[in-house]
């Protein structure tokens, strides 16, 4: 994942200060990031559970998170586990929102299932919705 500013000189876009971020664990998943501004720094989060965090602001240094108070029931583990980043995270009244995705392959064909899920200031999640599809997607 590149991370970069944006400018714009005479109307045309220009990017500065660009920063590759690696896998952090060598995988290939690496479109389904999620950004966020988290404790006044702009973060990637590339992974729920655990949570695995990117401090853009500060280099392509990661920063895994294994709070003890991001323990989860053996459910929500393995729905957490499972689920990459869509959108980035709003900022609610209280916590963050966001859309995240998870797949299965049935005849051989990806289908997307996406869940609306809620966090706290922590970055715990204390929400997942229903699951749901997009049409013709």
């Amino acid at each position: 994942m590149f991370v970069a500013d944006l400018t714009f000189e005479n109307n045309s876009p220009r990017l500065e200060k660009y920063t590759m971020l690696d896998s952090p664990d060598k995988e290939r998943i690496e479109k389904n990031w999620t950004s966020i501004v988290w404790n006044d720094r702009v973060v990637a989060m590339y992974s729920l559970h655990p949570l695995v965090l990117a401090d853009v602001d500060g280099g392509s240094r990661f920063k895994q998170l294994n709070h003890s108070s991001h323990m989860y029931s053996n459910e929500w583990n393995e729905l957490l586990g499972s689920l990459r980043g869509s959108t980035p995270l709003v900022d609610m009244m209280v916590g963050k929102l966001g859309i995240f995705h998870s797949h299965i392959v049935v005849d051989k064909k990806r289908n997307y299932c996406h869940y609306w899920v809620k966090m706290n200031d922590d970055l715990r999640v204390t929400h997942v919705s229903d699951p749901f599809t997009f049409e013709n997607a």
